[in-house]
């Protein structure tokens, strides 16, 4: 399989002769297994989310702008966020891009936010990582968001539950 093919099957999106098929949907996976705190993806509305025993992580996918898909994932323990991902699958070229995140509290007020920016050319995919390492209490939103040729691609947001 190529890398291409590897990486969007990993995003949950079915991959065949090098272009996205129609009938595939983007997918979620919240899960917390081992203690109360649970990062569920809350835009775009999933329904059904899949669970994974042992993890306190949270990955999913939703379609783009310009066709493809944006994955986030909010990797951690508990209610602490070691590390945000956010990822852009596409056919052809991926140019001129950003990744944002920004973390609001239960209120909605903003609380701490980042951004990574490229403005050379990739084939098919791209991504950018942020080691945050902090806690953060329960109804916390995390929102990451792909821009690309000064266009905003797509969202995917997280919240913690319990």
């Amino acid at each position: 399989m190529a890398r291409r093919q590897k990486f969007a099957a990993l995003a949950g999106v079915a991959v065949a002769a090098g272009s996205l098929l129609v009938s595939a949907a983007p997918v979620a996976v919240a899960a917390s297994a081992e203690s109360e705190a649970q990062w569920v993806q809350v835009a775009p509305q999933v329904d059904g989310a899949n669970v994974e025993a042992g993890t306190m992580d949270a990955s999913g996918c939703t379609w783009a702008r310009g066709g493809g898909t944006i994955c986030g994932q909010v990797l951690g323990k508990g209610k602490n966020i070691e590390d945000l991902h956010i990822s852009r699958q596409k056919p052809g070229m991926i140019c001129d891009y950003k990744g944002e995140w920004k973390v609001t509290n239960s209120a909605g007020k903003q609380i701490a936010s980042g951004s990574s920016r490229q403005t050379n050319c990739t084939v098919a995919a791209a991504y950018f990582h942020w080691r945050l390492n902090k806690t953060y209490p329960t109804g916390t939103k995390v929102t990451l968001t792909w821009f690309r040729e000064g266009k905003k691609d797509a969202s995917v947001a997280f919240q913690l539950k319990k």
